[in-house]
């Protein structure tokens, strides 16, 4: 059996792959507004991890030169790991009935590249939320249900000294380097909104019954961060066909992290995506790619796209980062 086997039987679809671009970076996904993402050149590869204990160390003499002899050599010692931007992928096809209708063909396509998109991305929040908003991963592991702080429900704590005293440890942990982002889940920020100490630094006469409006950029201002991102994303955790199974993909947490506005394999971070650019062009390792062969054309298919993100998401800084957990009852 001959097939389409010639260049021109697949392609990368530019013009999808841009749209479905726009539509990542338009949407509130989680793991892409904690962590920087590094567009990298190959698969894998490897970097640095941040050590502020090796980078602060204080050397044991004053360091002056008598004449004529050389300054003190030191070594610089770097803690090292791999990423490994691992493919991931979904594809849908268009019939010849439906191609054939024109003036629904690109809004038909559009549609299914953004759903297909969507799934890929709430696959990688999953993985982000699963992997670092949980204990044994970062510098510091709070827990409300224990004596590390009173829970934010209750009427007598005090969320804006508890954040203070985390950031405190952290720059201490961190000499000098602050949290600078502050990830907290839809749960939490319902109680933070009728906290009596969050309220009491409102204007207005906001009281618990009678709650004023915050915005995040407010709350941001009220814990010293530059920016709050509240996880709130609901999905369907059923299979398909049982009744759906719909919640939030994470309840009860909070992270603090520290995110540089520019990034590299050796840029001091929390974390970050690795997005591998297979194809030359494209960026944050998507790609849709296009194709259309006598082998589809045989089964009334005009034309299979498939849709591609190829990323590795690692801790680099591991003490850059302070894990909340049972913040409220």
């Amino acid at each position: 059996m001959a097939f389409d086997n010639a260049p021109s039987a697949v392609h990368l679809d530019q013009i999808l792959t841009n749209l479905t671009l726009n539509f990542v970076t338009d949407q509130n996904f989680i793991a892409n507004r904690v962590f920087p993402v590094l567009d990298v050149e190959y698969k894998s590869d490897e970097f640095y991890k941040f050590d502020p204990d090796e980078a602060n160390r204080e050397l044991d003499d004053d360091m002056l030169l008598a004449p004529r002899t050389e300054p003190r050599k030191f070594d610089v010692s770097h803690g090292k790991d791999n990423y490994m931007a691992q493919v991931r992928g979904l594809s849908f096809d268009i019939d010849t009935q439906t191609a054939a209708n024109e003036d629904e063909q690109l809004n038909f396509r559009q549609r299914k590249a953004n759903e297909l998109m969507h799934k890929l991305m709430l696959r990688r929040d999953r993985d982000f939320l699963n992997t670092f908003v949980t204990s044994g991963v970062w510098g510091e592991d709070l827990d409300g249900g224990t004596s590390d702080f009173t829970q934010w429900s209750d009427a007598s704590s005090t969320p804006i000294d508890d954040v203070r005293q985390w950031k405190r440890d952290f720059q201490i942990r961190n000499y000098g380097f602050k949290p600078n982002k502050m990830l907290v889940t839809q749960d939490v920020l319902d109680e933070l909104m009728a906290n009596t100490q969050i309220l009491g630094r409102i204007n207005g006469g906001a009281t618990i019954g009678n709650p004023a409006l915050v915005d995040m950029a407010l709350l941001a201002g009220i814990f010293g961060v530059e920016e709050v991102i509240v996880a709130d994303a609901v999905s369907n955790t059923a299979a398909v066909g049982a009744t759906a199974s719909k919640d939030y993909m994470v309840k009860n947490k909070a992270l603090l992290t520290y995110t540089p506005s520019s990034v590299g394999l050796d840029t001091p971070a929390s974390g970050m995506v690795f997005a591998w650019n297979s194809v030359p062009g494209t960026s944050w390792g998507i790609t849709m790619e296009s194709f259309t062969d006598d082998a589809l054309r045989r089964q009334q298919i005009a034309e299979q796209v498939q849709g591609k993100m190829a990323y590795d998401m690692k801790v680099v800084g591991p003490s850059l980062g302070t894990y909340v957990e049972n913040i409220i009852a």
